[in-house]
């Protein structure tokens, strides 16, 4: 498969949007969490979420220096939000 950053080029959409499409799908159960973000990655997101950060950018700021990007945070939060805000 190609990366997020070659199918924002080849569709003129930047890579956050491509990031929030991929959330919707895992949100729908059409694409596996798994294929997409580290078990230990997923770990440490949902430590965060359980500590009440549960926003994309308070979990961002919370790992900071850490290898996790907004996407992934993005993706884990679609597996247990029932609501995605536009803003993700």
């Amino acid at each position: 498969g190609k990366n997020i950053e070659t199918i924002a080029q080849e569709r003129k959409l930047s890579v956050s949007t491509i990031e929030s499409h991929l959330a919707l799908g895992i949100k729908f159960g059409e694409l596996n969490l798994s294929a997409l973000v580290l078990p230990h990655k997923h770990q440490r997101i949902m430590e965060m979420y359980k500590r009440d950060f549960t926003s994309v950018g308070a979990i961002k700021r919370e790992l900071e220096g850490e290898d996790i990007s907004y996407g992934e945070i993005k993706w884990v939060l679609a597996t247990i939000k029932t609501e995605i805000p536009s803003s993700l």
